[in-house]
């Protein structure tokens, strides 16, 4: 979603490559003899287990068959989708070689029960690790992981995944990369409908607003308690001025009743 529409001319400066191991033992020289019980620690992009072979004498081609067989038929491989290849070299030499490319492809072998690691490879027993594929999109380096080209982050090419599965290193051509119609509705509707989108921002708007109401009303309603409260206390002391009066008053009528009944007299 990352990548922008358009050409992407593609330069490969080095193809990905596996990982292997290459021993030194001439195993043309005579068969291999593999003793009863026998097992070796295998090491392949990372996992290790040990591996059984079945004890036997075994000619070069034989024994590249056995150590195949074993090690692609052990679970702990087969189960993560590991393998690799057995084969002879031309001067008789062991060469195991994974079937994944990249940094993470090597294998390495160590001795377990029984016959020896070095009777197979002699006195190799760590591989060389694989490399990555090297190249750039439009001038700009890319970012390799096995056989894949995936572009740098930033650019207009981020996140545009290439598989360069063999071939010659240099220019190798343009990509051309564009977005359907359903990717464009998908974007116009995300636009819209997102947690980013329109009607979420304006959602939160009129949510915002409602809250800022809210607090207004409360505003309102505690000043209007203040308010009442002050005029029922000022009703209250003016009731009480009322009532003081009035007595007075009473008390005034009373007196100059007095005094007129005295002076009628």
């Amino acid at each position: 979603s990352a990548t922008t529409q358009g050409n992407y001319a593609l330069n490969v400066t080095a193809l990905a490559t596996q990982g292997n191991l290459t021993g030194d033992l001439d195993l043309n020289a005579g068969n291999t003899t593999i003793d009863p019980s026998t097992s070796i620690n295998v090491t392949i992009d990372g996992t290790s287990a040990s591996v059984s072979l079945a004890a036997g004498s075994y000619t070069a081609s034989q024994l590249t068959t056995l150590i195949q067989t074993s090690i692609n038929g052990t679970s702990a491989f087969s189960a993560a989708g590991i393998k690799i290849n057995a084969s002879v070299t031309g001067g008789g030499f062991l060469k195991l070689t994974s079937n994944s490319y990249g940094s993470t492809s090597n294998i390495s072998l160590n001795n377990g029960t029984g016959t020896a690691v070095s009777a197979l490879t002699g006195t190799i027993s760590s591989g060389t690790a694989g490399t990555n594929v090297t190249g750039s999109l439009n001038g700009v380096s890319a970012v390799g992981s096995g056989q894949f080209l995936t572009g740098s982050g930033g650019s207009a090419s981020e996140g545009l995944k290439i598989l360069v599965s063999g071939g010659a290193t240099g220019d190798r051509g343009t990509i051309h990369f564009s977005k359907g119609y359903a990717s464009q509705l998908s974007n116009l509707f995300s636009s819209i409908l997102g947690s980013s989108g329109s009607i979420s921002s304006t959602t939160d708007g009129v949510n915002r607003t409602i809250k800022d109401i809210g607090k207004q009303r409360d505003i309102l309603n505690s000043r209007l308690i203040d308010t009442e409260a002050r005029y029922r206390a000022q009703f209250t002391a003016l009731d009480t001025i009322i009532s003081g009066l009035n007595n007075t008053s009473s008390f005034l009528t009373q007196q100059l009743s007095a005094l007129t009944g005295s002076n009628t007299k």
